[in-house]
């Protein structure tokens, strides 16, 4: 270089961590909601000693500004790692329909103390997920206050047949078909079952 011309700082690649170790930990800490200064200090611990904050401020200032497009990077990665937490996976919807799926009237009864078998749904009780609706006992005591009872009186599951439906469709399991309609008239579409996995 001639003139005492500056060479110019080299691009960072976003998608790759910081080549110094510390300065990764700052973006890390900005991008996670630290401010600049306290994120500076955590990485940069003998900078605590200096006697300016305005010093600090600045470096830290600095620091942010060469690696801005690492910490808009992470931002965005954890952006959208807290909206997929959100959202049910594929996975977790089958399981909740496989669930209601497996469900049974006899995860629900209980045999009481005199023999007597009843309606009882605790935290502890598979399949809930296939409840549609229940019923509880409601009666007065003897001051006239109003009880509701454990035990539920009826209790509704959901329907196999749609739950079934809903899986399929999910999975895969029937491929539509398109049949000309007669007389060139409309297309109809037949869901057809896979023939199951040879044993």
């Amino acid at each position: 270089m001639q003139g005492g011309a500056t060479r110019p700082a080299k691009a960072i690649d976003p998608t790759k961590p910081c080549r110094i170790v510390r300065n990764e930990g700052v973006a890390q800490d900005v991008a996670a909601g630290m401010r600049q200064h306290d994120a500076y200090v955590k990485n940069y611990p003998h900078c605590a000693k200096w006697k300016k904050r305005s010093s600090v401020d600045e470096a830290a200032s600095k620091l942010c500004a060469k690696i801005a497009p690492r910490i808009e990077h992470l931002k965005e990665q954890l952006a959208q790692t807290a909206w997929s937490d959100k959202i049910a996976s594929k996975e977790e919807a089958c399981s909740v329909l496989t669930e209601m799926l497996r469900v049974r009237h006899s995860d629900f009864l209980t045999k009481g103390a005199d023999g007597e078998w009843f309606h009882d749904i605790g935290p502890e009780t598979l399949n809930q997920a296939g409840l549609k609706k229940t019923k509880t006992r409601v009666s007065t005591d003897e001051h006239g206050n109003t009880v509701i009872q454990r035990q539920f009186d009826e209790i509704e599951l959901e329907s196999k047949v749609a739950v079934v439906r809903e899986l399929s469709e999910i999975m895969g399991w029937h491929a539509p078909r398109r049949i000309a309609g007669a007389d060139g008239g409309p297309l109809t579409v037949v869901h057809e079952m896979p023939d199951p996995d040879p044993a």
